[in-house]
């Protein structure tokens, strides 16, 4: 719920979470909530502050990987098993996807379906595009697990990214160097039990909001202060489409 400039962390690797920033997953444990997170990349790991207050937190990275990446079907399985072995308990499950990331090489058969269908497409965007529907299917696997378990209706889910990608745009290929739409500009969509939808949301809303929103979606709230917005009232009907 805060920016890099309150929470003091610039860039991957090199800075660690402060004591001091209380995470989503302290304040839910301490509410009582089995937490867990499966992540897929090594911009995550523990090491890096971001495992407070998760009683499981899966960062296995194969030894072989490209850039420390898990394929996302992988670390979908294991927060699957995860919540099967917690189902109808409060659970609080944070999976990290990292497929769209460069290289793109994405698994059969999203490589040959995508080409066929981006055909008109430079080569590497249509790769990409293999990679974010294969993110996609790995989501699917989830929600079809929790519909299974018969939890889906009474799940709260929030699905949002970190960055997009430049391809190109600003002389830029990926993410990280300019601040323009094109990376800025990400998903955010929000399943909340009891709420007829869908909605689309007209103003400008960001990823800090995340943290506040859940919490009090939940009827709960931080400790410390945050920057980001509660939007629980677009849920609930307020200014939206």
């Amino acid at each position: 719920g805060k920016t890099p400039l309150a929470h003091g962390v610039f860039d991957n690797g090199r800075y660690r979470l402060g004591a001091e920033h209380q995470t989503l997953a302290e304040v839910l444990r301490a509410h009582g909530f089995n937490t867990a997170a499966f992540v897929s990349a090594l911009v995550l790991e523990a090491r890096f502050g971001l495992a407070r207050g998760f009683e499981v937190y899966d960062d296995e990275i194969p030894p072989a990987a490209v850039i420390g990446e898990r394929r996302g079907d992988l670390t979908t399985a294991r927060a699957i098993a995860w919540l099967e072995s917690h189902a109808g308990e409060r659970n609080f499950l944070f999976l990290h996807l990292f497929d769209p990331h460069a290289p793109y090489e994405p698994p059969a058969p999203f490589a040959a379906d995508i080409r066929a269908l981006y055909a008109r497409y430079p080569r590497f965007i249509q790769d990409y595009m293999g990679e974010v529907a294969f993110t996609d299917h790995c989501i699917g696997l989830l929600l079809a697990r929790l519909k299974q378990l018969g939890l889906y209706d009474r799940t709260l889910i929030c699905v949002t990214a970190d960055h997009g990608e430049s391809h190109g745009e600003h002389g830029e290929n990926t993410h990280g160097f300019f601040v323009y739409t094109s990376t800025m500009k990400v998903p955010l969509v929000l399943k909340v039990p009891g709420t007829p939808g869908p909605r689309r949301v007209r103003e400008p809303v960001a990823i800090t909001d995340v943290p506040t929103t859940l919490l009090s979606l939940l009827g709960l709230g931080f400790e410390r202060e945050v920057e980001g917005h509660d939007l629980a009232a677009y849920v609930d009907g307020g200014t939206g489409l």
